[in-house]
């Protein structure tokens, strides 16, 4: 022990930080008081809860519209290559060789090939035909 100098060392307790050290430091009356939260939070809870619930219906309704719109897409550019397709079908039908081939298969008409003749009955001979 130190006789001449009587102050001994003081080591200062370990102090706890965070919130806890504050939680005894609220008066009633003060800012802090649950009787002024009370309305705040029940405002906040007015306005927030419809908020909330209006922000994921209309969140849902556009993922919805948006599904849609590229649906539609899809099905208008499917709709454009098939015109496309019958547009070549068509032209390719209307072709006077496509006529000709479809005639001779449906109706056995053939478009002869070389000099055409005519028989004539009463003569009981042929004649060509220009």
């Amino acid at each position: 022990m130190n006789i001449q100098n009587p102050v001994q060392p003081y080591i200062r307790p370990r102090v706890q930080s965070g919130a806890g050290q504050y939680s005894g430091s609220r008066k009633k009356g003060g800012v802090v008081d649950s009787v002024v939260w009370k309305p705040v939070v029940k405002i906040l809870l007015f306005f927030l809860v419809p908020v909330v619930a209006v922000n994921i219906f209309l969140g849902a309704s556009i993922r919805d519209t948006d599904r849609s719109i590229s649906v539609a897409e899809n099905k208008k550019y499917e709709l454009r290559l098939e015109n496309f397709r019958l547009k070549e079908d068509r032209d390719f039908l209307r072709s006077t060789e496509q006529i000709e081939r479809m005639a001779g298969e449906k109706l056995s008409l053939y478009k002869p090939k070389g000099q055409v003749v005519k028989y004539n009955t009463r003569k009981g001979t042929f004649s060509a035909v220009f």
